[in-house]
């Protein structure tokens, strides 16, 4: 048997080894070289990507000078000018340590109605650094991005409150309570017909009433608009509530419509608990969603585009506990007691006229709290959980909110309201 000598082999140097590694050398070189230089585009792409988009909200922001001179009225509003601020805003937000170029820029604003849209086309070349080693030439691509901003328009807001005597139920679990302990009920109904009722016992006793947190709310959403407003009587508004008392139930406005925000934040401490003439009078059915949402639909009529103060945007907002109650309705979605009540949630189709008219809806749902009583298990308890299901399916789509009134029904409110302007934002 031979003996293999390997010695020689690895004393051999014929330089097999050095043109296995040339070999393999070559493209591990040209896959680091590539790599190297696609981690450099990609941070210029993604700076690219943030400058232009930064360019182009900017161009429409609130804050800019393309959004302050896009004013309806305003006629000093120049397209040119408008793409040299976002090209200023393109310039300041490159941060990138890469060496590249911007090989050509496309700016464009244009303002349709009350719509305003910014586009931008950016084309830039990075020089590779390694992969030129292997014949690549420099990389040149497109950054594209778009904006869109609504002017702010000229709105009615229409307030619908709730009054009824279910508004009257103590504003906390600790109010109901103490209520309860005063009078045996968890309501303040206004009876005329007992200078000592429950209503003049809550406050006696400094008991607020889920109605009083609707009115602070209410104040504080007049106090909202005064410092959001852009232009000037930009918001008109009004307030309406079920009635004044139960035996005539209607839309009844308690804040006329005004533009005059100091005038209508006074006013609104006009709002008031609904009066009975006496204890369970009717059974207390006070709540005709259909009635004051019908009523509602003729005063307000159909929206305008928010162009002019004659064509205004219209904007209904509802707060309420959402328990609709009537005597035999064509449709009850609950069950109809033996004397003839409905008790049950709203129905969502009793929203639709407005809708169709182009009004938005935004809806405030207090939630109804459990009180406990047999009445309650009875007739409220078994549909509960679709109050806020069913009201939201009434609501604009993203303008519904439920809170409980002793917990942030202001801050609700307001956010609701806010919700319903228009905003800034990345189109593409």
């Amino acid at each position: 048997m031979k003996k293999i000598q390997f010695g020689r082999f690895f004393a051999d140097t014929g330089g097999q080894f050095a043109i296995i590694a040339a070999v393999y050398t070559i493209p591990l070189i040209a896959a680091m070289s590539i790599a190297v230089d696609y981690s450099r585009m990609s941070t210029v792409r993604s700076d690219l990507q943030y400058a232009v988009d930064s360019a182009t909200l900017a161009a429409i922001s609130k804050a800019s000078e393309t959004y302050k001179k896009g004013g309806v009225f305003d006629l000093a509003w120049s397209q040119e000018q408008a793409k040299a601020e976002a090209e200023k805003w393109f310039r300041a937000n490159r941060q990138s340590t890469v060496d590249y170029t911007v090989t050509s820029s496309q700016i464009d604003v244009v303002r349709s109605g009350t719509d305003i849209k910014a586009t931008m086309t950016v084309t830039a070349s990075v020089k590779t650094t390694f992969v030129g080693i292997v014949g690549i030439a420099d990389q040149s691509f497109n950054i594209y991005s778009a904006a869109t901003s609504t002017l702010a328009p000229y709105m009615d807001v229409h307030v619908l409150s709730d009054n009824s005597p279910s508004m009257a139920l103590g504003a906390t679990p600790a109010d109901i309570t103490k209520l309860k302990s005063l009078t045996g009920c968890a309501f303040a109904c206004h009876d005329l017909s007992n200078s000592k009722d429950n209503y003049s016992v809550a406050m006696a006793n400094n008991i607020p009433l889920r109605l009083d947190s609707t009115r602070e709310a209410l104040t504080s959403m007049i106090d909202t608009m005064q410092t959001v407003q852009e232009q000037y009587n930009q918001f008109r508004v009004s307030a309406y509530h079920f009635g004044d008392k139960i035996e005539v139930q209607k839309l009844t406005n308690f804040i006329a419509q005004t533009t005059d925000l100091v005038k209508a934040k006074t006013d609104s401490t006009k709002l008031k608990l609904m009066t009975v003439p006496y204890n369970v009078y009717n059974q207390n059915m006070a709540t005709n969603y259909k009635l004051q949402l019908d009523q509602a639909d003729l005063v307000i009529g159909t929206a305008g585009t928010g162009l002019t103060t004659l064509d205004r945007r219209q904007l209904l907002m509802l707060i309420t506990d959402g328990v609709n109650t009537t005597y035999k309705p064509a449709k009850c979605l609950a069950t109809v007691t033996p004397w003839g009540q409905c008790q049950s949630t709203i129905d969502p189709t009793w929203c639709s006229a407005l809708k169709a008219r182009g009004v938005q809806i935004a809806v405030l749902n207090t939630t109804y709290y459990p009180i406990g009583d047999q009445w309650y298990n009875d007739w409220i308890k078994p549909f509960q959980d679709q109050i806020a299901v069913k009201l939201s399916q009434c609501a604009s789509p993203g303008l519904f909110a439920e809170v409980q009134p002793h917990q942030g029904i202001a801050e609700a409110m307001q956010a609701i309201f806010i919700k319903s302007l228009p905003k800034p934002r990345l189109t593409n």
